[in-house]
């Protein structure tokens, strides 16, 4: 029997209140993001289409288990964000659970996990949105999500790509809940 085709996301649109144009959305919703899994620890790439989230989810993923760090893709694509007590959540849809799709190479079997905790947001931006802080990874700004607020990260979505910006990205994501950074 095959799963249901996806339902349309919506595509969110980037502004200086919220990188990601996550602010105010109203949950249960189907968004066009990534989400992983670091130890216990979620992270969401939005972006527009092409921009490399699925690319930068797969990056942070393999540098993550080469470190012996839990790693697994959450969602690709199509992403339902849901809340539930103070928490936002983040799961995949089951058509394509377990997969992501990289552009040039097609779909790809990944390591997996049904839901997530998302603890923050990495929206990855084209050079020339103009709101693009210089410091992205010290100047996060707070999203909120009804029933949950989070961190988010403003980035250009060529240099989110990078090796040094990925460890970083898994070192803020995977910090454990007395806040102290793992280093990687």
């Amino acid at each position: 029997m095959n799963a249901p085709t996806p339902p349309e996301a919506v595509h969110l649109a980037p502004s200086r209140q919220s990188f990601s144009g996550l602010a105010g959305v109203e949950c249960p919703a189907w968004v066009h993001a990534s989400a992983i899994a670091l130890g216990e620890r979620g992270l969401l790439i939005t972006g527009a289409p092409g921009s490399g989230k699925s690319r930068l989810a797969r990056q942070m993923i393999d540098l993550a288990t080469a470190q012996g760090l839990f790693a697994a893709m959450a969602g690709d694509d199509r992403v339902l964000l849901r809340t539930a007590g103070g928490r936002l959540l983040a799961s995949g849809h089951p058509a394509i659970d377990g997969r992501m799709e990289l552009r040039g190479l097609g779909i790809m079997p990944c390591s997996a996990i049904k839901a997530v905790r998302i603890a923050a947001v990495v929206a990855l931006l084209p050079p020339d949105c103009g709101i693009l802080p210089r410091l992205p990874l010290q100047n996060a700004q707070m999203i909120e999500i009804p029933g949950s607020k989070i961190p988010e990260y403003g980035l250009e979505a060529s240099t989110a790509l990078s090796l040094p910006v990925a460890k970083a990205l898994i070192s803020l994501a995977a910090a454990d809940y007395r806040g102290e950074i793992l280093q990687i």
